[in-house]
C-alpha cells in the first residue's frame, strides 16, 4: 500500500475531471473561481481568483494538495471523494 500513489489518483481524478468540464485552456481558471466560492461560503473572505490562482494549479499539476483542499477541489469539479477505513485481517497459513 502506498499512501502517495492513492493520493495521486484521487488528485489526478479531479484533474482530469477539471480538464473535461472546462477545457485545457480555462480549468485553472474556472476551478479556481468554483473554489473561491467554497472558500467564501466558509468564511475565507479575503480569497480571490488572483491570489489562489497559483495555488490551485500547482495542488494538483504539482499534486501538493493536503486532503481538505482536495475534497474541496473534487466538490468544485461535481465529485465527492469517499473514504473509507476497513478493517483487514492478514492471516498467514
Amino acid at each position: 500500500m502506498n499512501p502517495s500513489a492513492v493520493k495521486s489518483q484521487f488528485i489526478q481524478a479531479v484533474l482530469a475531471e477539471a480538464k473535461q468540464r472546462w477545457g485545457e485552456e480555462k480549468w485553472v481558471v474556472n476551478l479556481t473561481k468554483e473554489y473561491i466560492k467554497v472558500l467564501h461560503a466558509n468564511g475565507d473572505t479575503e480569497a480571490t481568483v488572483v491570489n489562489r490562482r497559483r495555488s490551485v494549479e500547482r495542488a494538483l499539476v504539482e499534486e501538493t494538495c493536503n486532503l481538505e483542499n482536495l475534497i474541496a477541489l473534487a466538490h468544485c469539479v461535481g465529485c465527492r471523494i469517499q473514504l473509507k477505513c476497513i478493517r483487514e485481517e492478514i492471516l498467514i497459513a
